[in-house]
C-alpha cells in the first residue's frame, strides 16, 4: 500500500498541528483553545468525522491525500456516494475537510467548480425530503394530556409540560432547552427568564443558538394562551415545584439537568402513546409545527424567520401548509 502523508503527525485534530507552527508551548495552548473555541461541539465532532472519513478513503485509494487536491476530493465525493451516504452528509464532510485544509494553510480544492458541480448533481440525485412531521397546537395539546401516564411523577410531568410547550412557542432547538454532551452553560437557565405576571407573558433570553455561538444573544417574548397547553401557565406551574438553584431551567428534582436523550425519548413515549409513528415526530417537529401555525395565521416572513432566529430563507423548508 502506498503511503500517504496527513500532516498531522499522530493526531487526528489538525487543531493542534496548526498550533505548533508558534515557538512556545503556552503559546500552543492558548491558540489552541481559540480554535477549539471558534466551532460548536457538534460542528467539531461532524468536521472531525469528516476528516476521518477521508483518511479511510485515502487509505482505501491507496494514495497520498495530504494536502486535499482536486483530484483526490472529487475522488472522495464519489466514494462517499458509493457508500450511500447523503448529500448532506457528504457536504458535511467535505466541510471538515475543507476547514482543516485552510487551517493548515492549504490552498482549499472544496470549493472548484468541477467539485461544486458534483455536489449538485449528487443533490439532485439523491435528495431525500424531510419525512419529520409538525408538531400541530392539537397535537401538542394531546401530547401534554398524556404526560402524566408516561412520566415516573407529578414533577417530571411538569417538567416537560413546560418544556415541550416553551419548545413550540419559542421556536426553541432542542439544544437551547436540553443538555447536550458534557456542556450544560448553553442552554436556558433559571436567570434567563423573566416572567411577568401582570401581562402573563413570558421574556425568555437565549444566550446561545445554533446562528448564535458567540453568544450575542435574544430576547423572546411568549404570551398566554390560556389553555393546557399555555407556556405561561406551564413555566408557573413548573417554577412551583423546581428546587431553588442555578442550575439550566429545565431540570430533575434532584437537580441535574434535563438532557437531549431524555426531552426525545418522553416526547416518543409520548408520541407512542397516541399510537403515532415515532419515527415521523422528533424535537424539530415543535419548530415545524410552530412555524407552520405561523405562517397560517399570516405572519410576515420576516417575523417567522427572527422568532425562529434563522439566518438564512431555510426556514421556509420548515412551513408545512396543507395543501386542501
Amino acid at each position: 500500500m502506498a503511503a500517504f502523508s496527513t500532516g498531522c503527525a499522530s493526531s487526528t485534530d489538525p487543531t493542534i498541528d496548526s498550533s505548533r507552527r508558534f515557538s512556545t508551548p503556552h503559546l500552543q495552548f492558548e491558540i489552541a483553545s481559540f480554535l477549539q473555541a471558534a466551532l460548536s461541539e457538534n460542528t467539531h465532532k461532524t468536521y472531525q468525522t469528516g476528516l476521518q472519513a477521508y483518511y479511510e478513503f485515502g487509505h482505501s485509494a491507496q494514495c497520498t491525500i495530504w494536502p486535499p487536491t482536486s483530484d483526490s476530493v472529487v475522488q472522495f465525493v464519489a466514494y462517499l456516494s458509493v457508500k450511500g451516504l447523503s448529500y448532506a452528509t457528504v457536504r458535511s464532510y467535505l466541510a471538515g475537510v475543507s476547514y482543516y485544509t485552510k487551517l493548515q494553510g492549504h490552498q482549499d480544492p472544496t470549493n472548484q467548480f468541477l467539485v461544486c458541480k458534483l455536489l449538485q448533481g449528487l443533490k439532485r440525485m439523491k435528495h431525500t425530503k424531510d419525512t419529520r412531521l409538525q408538531i400541530t397546537k392539537q397535537l401538542l395539546q394531546d401530547i401534554i394530556s398524556i404526560l402524566p401516564r408516561v412520566c415516573f411523577n407529578n414533577y417530571e410531568t411538569m417538567l416537560y409540560s413546560a418544556a415541550f410547550s416553551i419548545a413550540f412557542y419559542g421556536l426553541l432547538r432542542v439544544s437551547e432547552v436540553a443538555v447536550t454532551g458534557k456542556t450544560s452553560d448553553r442552554v436556558l437557565m433559571i436567570e434567563n427568564l423573566y416572567i411577568d405576571h401582570n401581562d402573563l407573558s413570558l421574556h425568555i433570553g437565549v444566550i446561545f443558538s445554533k446562528t448564535d455561538q458567540i453568544g450575542r444573544g435574544t430576547s423572546l417574548h411568549i404570551k398566554s394562551t390560556g389553555d393546557i397547553t399555555c407556556p405561561y401557565l406551564s413555566i408557573t406551574k413548573f417554577l412551583a415545584l423546581r428546587p431553588h438553584s442555578k442550575d439550566p431551567l429545565f431540570c430533575h428534582f434532584g437537580g441535574s439537568p434535563m438532557t437531549r436523550y431524555q426531552f426525545t425519548s418522553v416526547l416518543a413515549k409520548a408520541i407512542s402513546a397516541l399510537n403515532k409513528d415515532t419515527k415521523a415526530y422528533k424535537s424539530h417537529s415543535f419548530r415545524i409545527g410552530a412555524s407552520t401555525e405561523m405562517a397560517m395565521r399570516g405572519w410576515p416572513s420576516s417575523v417567522i424567520l427572527t422568532s425562529g432566529r434563522w439566518v438564512s430563507n431555510c426556514f421556509r423548508t420548515y412551513i408545512r401548509i396543507p395543501k386542501f
